[in-house]
């Protein structure tokens, strides 16, 4: 299958997925669908046992979702020309949705920025890997009036408790990778020099050899 949106390869049971929508490298509503259609396919393939997604952009996973379209989507339903819609078009939510119901240990390599809806994606993923550098992370949609609509409310408080969740949502806490690892929003910060590699490296432990089967518990 071909995608507008995605470049993706399959080798040694690892998928790789690189997200890029240039020059702004925000994630749109077309992005999304090729994503559920790609975990959909790669959920059918018994030989995947890891997903790997990371970002096209240079410094940057996903910016962040592209509010535009949260608006004209809000105003399509308001008109009703939503339900005239024959074609199921599968959104951020169902994505993450997705990705928590397959078998495939998931994996947000992180190569820069990334918030908003672009953490609620990585936040759905088993694994968070942080690239070192002056990036920034967090779920800032409280500053333009919204609160994160792709879970990031529940999965930021699974990971973090209640208090803590609140303290970063409400007040629109941007931080950079060091403290997401502090925090417990990535996994793991790897150096900028040794970034792919040292992902490479982890993914090459969670992909055992063929004779070790492994499911998701």
């Amino acid at each position: 299958m071909s995608y507008q949106y995605l470049e993706v390869s399959i080798k040694d049971h690892v998928a790789r997925c690189t997200m890029s929508n240039p020059p702004t490298h925000t994630m749109v509503a077309q992005e999304a669908h090729e994503l559920y259609l790609f975990l959909d396919e790669v959920d059918s393939d018994p030989g995947v046992r890891v997903v790997v997604f990371t970002g096209g952009g240079e410094g940057v996973f996903i910016r962040h979702y592209e509010v535009g379209e949260l608006v004209a989507a809000s105003d399509t339903v308001r008109s009703g020309a939503a339900s005239a819609q024959k074609e199921k078009i599968f959104g951020l939510r169902d994505v993450i949705l997705k990705m928590e119901s397959m078998d495939a240990i998931t994996v947000a390599a992180i190569n820069g920025s990334t918030m908003g809806g672009g953490l609620e994606f990585a936040l759905g993923c088993d694994f968070r890997l942080q690239k070192a550098g002056e990036y920034l992370l967090g779920l800032p949609e409280t500053g333009v009036g919204i609160l994160p609509g792709g879970g990031g409310t529940q999965r930021l408080a699974r990971l973090l408790g209640t208090a803590k969740a609140l303290d970063l949502i409400l007040l629109g806490q941007v931080y950079g990778p060091e403290k997401a690892l502090d925090l417990g929003v990535v996994s793991r910060v790897f150096p900028a020099s040794t970034f792919e590699e040292d992902v490479g490296g982890f993914v090459s432990m969670l992909s055992p050899t063929p004779s070790v089967q492994f499911a998701r518990v």
